[in-house]
């Protein structure tokens, strides 16, 4: 393989340019060989401000390059999963923008053809700080005792007039919770492992579209905790995070987006008596790879992949359960975990 990996970039749109684009770019060792959009003039317009040689309004033929390792898929939701079907086909790495999927039938699909593959398909989200790290090893270590139960909240104001797309069912399948509530409910389920059952309400309080802006789910982990996960597209402000209790303790974590960890637990005392110690883990943060830097990592084979496909398919499982909750006013039971 070339010292730089070769990649491709399906859908033009702010996540390409804002995300995608600029932490391909700090890796130092991505080399962007093309573009791709639906709509031509994006593609071009992208490729133009970008100093990239090729661009095309299909997909297939920037596929169909030979010159190219991989390829990130940051078109609409509801396309994600069949994108990266043929980019696993054609034989490139693939890099799937949340969600991986919108139906459990794409999810089935794209697990398949990950599994018939030898390349790399990395299933975003990616959140692996160093202070989620020491979370999750405090949690698997005990120091909080058995986990009983779990709160993730992850909400912004929601998207702008010009991602319009967001609001259309027709093209989004889903709000608020396929944009945001996926990186609640995949924190969830990275520190507390797989979930069984789903209950879930979601609505829309302003009118605009015809997808959720806000939703609750309520999950039951195989380990019998029980979580909570919320988002909202109508929230001007946030400083929630994730707060995780145990019989032996709480942890807070990613407070008001700080790299810090609050640890509240029976074997740290003060004077003798349970106190809270805050962890700053800034230093740490800075030397954790980007979801980029793992991708090509991973490629290079100088690491294990993290979010994968399979871990990608039990949180489309969650969603669509969730929805379906809310739409059936029921608890839904999960037949598979990862």
């Amino acid at each position: 393989m070339p010292e730089k990996v070769r990649i491709g970039i399906i859908g033009t749109g702010l996540i390409a340019r804002e995300f995608h684009l600029p932490n391909l770019i700090l890796t130092n060792e991505a080399e962007i060989v093309g573009c791709a959009d639906m709509d031509e003039q994006k593609a071009k317009r992208f490729a133009h401000d970008n100093q990239i040689v090729f661009f095309t309004g299909d997909y297939h033929r920037l596929l169909s390059r030979d010159d190219m390792d991989a390829v990130v898929v940051a078109t609409y939701h509801s396309n994600h999963a069949s994108i990266a079907m043929d980019a696993i086909s054609a034989g490139k790495h693939t890099l799937i923008q949340k969600p991986m999927a919108t139906t459990m039938e794409d999810a089935d699909r794209l697990v398949a053809a990950e599994a018939k593959s030898d390349r790399v398909v990395m299933a975003l989200p990616y959140m692996y700080s160093a202070a989620f790290m020491d979370a999750r090893e405090m949690i698997n270590s005990g120091a909080i005792g058995r986990i009983t139960m779990a709160r993730s909240r992850v909400a912004h104001s929601g998207p702008g007039p010009e991602r319009g797309w967001f609001y259309r069912k027709e093209i989004a399948e889903g709000g608020a919770l396929f944009d945001m509530g996926v990186y609640a409910i995949w924190r969830l389920v990275t520190l507390l492992g797989p979930a069984k059952r789903v209950a879930a309400l979601v609505s829309n309080t302003t009118g605009r579209g015809d997808v959720d802006e806000n939703a609750i789910i309520t999950l039951e982990f195989a380990n019998g905790a029980i979580g909570v996960a919320e988002t909202s597209w109508t929230q001007q402000a946030t400083r929630e995070g994730d707060v995780i209790y145990g019989t032996e303790g709480t942890i807070i974590l990613n407070h008001d987006h700080s790299p810090q960890i609050e640890v509240f637990s029976k074997q740290h005392t003060f004077h003798r008596q349970p106190a809270w110690e805050q962890i700053d883990t800034t230093i740490r943060d800075r030397e954790m790879p980007t979801a980029h830097q793992h991708f090509i990592d991973v490629i290079k084979g100088r690491a294990v992949l993290r979010s994968t496909v399979q871990r990608g398919r039990h949180i489309v499982e969650i969603m669509t359960a969730a929805y379906r909750s809310h739409a059936e006013n029921r608890i839904i039971e999960l037949t598979t975990a990862p």
